[in-house]
């Protein structure tokens, strides 16, 4: 861990070296040298990747997950990580050529949240699909008519699946959803943010 000298003085870290046993910190005076921020926090850590585990390694403890293609904004991802770890979402799926999970901007808006789930990539959901047969598969088409109703009474296996910024889903993935989630509009205004739209929706996923 490297820190600003004053915090590091300050004892404001001493809680959190308390959770990492034989953690080495490294304090120096000017921090913002090797930050990517203007206005830092003057606290950098150094972890490990974490190896990633099979498909079905990953799913076996899992009943409830989201599958996100093609996401390209860093604070999007980082955003709806975020959001699925406060709802008790049990596993984040990124498939095809999402951004780099690990890189500054999707770490600092997951705001520690990355720890706390398990996420995984796969590179083809057709490939995958296999593996969640025993979902039940909800759509976010806005084409589609919208027929997902959460059931109280059935401990389901649910997975939901939203599309890039651009885009949203791909058509060729309608033949594999079971039911449809579309969020209804009070205004004529054209679409919502991927961020809000996830949240939204992981509320009614998971309420």
């Amino acid at each position: 861990m490297v820190c600003d000298q004053k915090i590091y003085e300050s004892g404001k870290l001493a809680a959190v070296l308390k959770e990492y046993d034989g953690c080495r910190v490294f304090y120096i005076d000017n921090f913002d040298k090797i930050s990517t921020l203007k206005n830092s926090e003057g606290v950098l850590g150094v972890f490990q990747i974490p190896k990633q585990k099979s498909l079905q390694e990953f799913i076996t403890d899992k009943k409830k997950m989201i599958c996100l293609f093609e996401i390209n904004d860093p604070g999007n991802l980082g955003t709806i990580i975020r959001t699925a770890v406060w709802f008790g979402i049990d596993g984040v799926i990124l498939c095809g050529n999402c951004v780099d999970l690990y890189s500054p901007k999707v770490v600092r808006s997951c705001m520690g949240s990355l720890f706390k789930t398990d996420i995984i990539n796969v590179d083809s959901f057709s490939e995958a699909l296999s593996s969640f047969s025993s979902y039940k598969k909800i759509g976010t088409f806005l084409d589609v008519e919208s027929d997902f109703q959460p059931d109280l009474s059935k401990d389901e296996k649910l997975l939901l699946m939203f599309g890039n910024e651009a885009n949203g889903l791909d058509d060729s993935l309608k033949e594999y959803i079971d039911v449809n989630y579309v969020i209804k509009s009070g205004s004529n205004f054209e679409s919502l943010n991927l961020s809000i739209a996830a949240g939204i929706a992981i509320y009614e996923m998971m309420k």
